[in-house]
């Protein structure tokens, strides 16, 4: 479950702080990240009302707009690539023009 690693990184929380702060273990936490295991509904709860985010971003089904993300078996989207994306989406307009001529999309 890269999206919560990547949640708890950015918020500055090891695992064991994370784990206290939802009321799990830190080797539940592990083993999310790792995709042994999901949480449960009460914990994908948890971590979604710790984060103030929806169940569907926690669990890959939409992106922080709230819009549905599409994934197919083949396509998956890396943590760099969501930091681009983030990153882009966070540009002026003529920003965002600069950045698709250099790659020679526009």
């Amino acid at each position: 479950m890269n999206v919560l690693k990547e949640l708890r990184n950015e918020s500055g929380l090891t695992q064991t702080q994370f784990a206290e702060a939802i009321g799990t273990s830190q080797k539940n936490i592990s083993r999310w990240e790792l995709g042994e295991t999901e949480p449960s509904v009460y914990y994908l709860k948890k971590i979604a009302e710790f984060f103030n985010i929806s169940i569907d971003y926690v669990l890959g089904l939409e992106d922080e707009a709230g819009r549905i993300v599409y994934q197919t078996a083949n396509s998956t989207v890396t943590p760099d690539e969501r930091k681009i994306v983030k990153a882009y989406r966070a540009l002026s307009p003529s920003g965002k023009q600069m950045i698709l001529r250099m790659l020679g999309i526009e």
